[in-house]
């Protein structure tokens, strides 16, 4: 249960969220979401605890980049991020100067 207004959860691009979560904003904590909790039906739960344990190894940072079996990382999560925001960046229409053309042709 994420009880936040303002907090966007990470890996969005690529991680379904409502699959294993409920994000509900700070004014409904009461004792009515204390009860919504308790109506949720048990298998629901079961289903979303699945889904969270097949999520987990997006958090777990004690795993190393690359890991056999493990098919993520919160590393992998960061550098997915990062090139999906590198790749919506203008492209870059300039020259080079101060390039010593010696170098250039080797």
């Amino acid at each position: 249960v994420i009880l936040s207004d303002g907090y966007e959860v990470p890996y969005q691009d690529f991680l379904d969220w409502s699959q294993f979560s409920l994000k509900l904003p700070m004014h409904d904590v009461s004792m009515e979401l204390y009860h919504y909790l308790l109506r949720i039906p048990f298998p629901k739960i079961a289903a979303m605890k699945k889904k969270v344990d097949q999520a987990a190894c997006w958090f777990d940072f004690h795993r190393t980049l690359e890991q056999p079996g493990v098919p993520c990382s919160p590393y992998k999560g960061l550098l997915n991020v990062l090139e999906k925001r590198r790749q919506a960046l203008p492209k870059w229409q300039g020259g080079y100067w101060n390039h010593n053309q010696a170098l250039a042709k080797g």
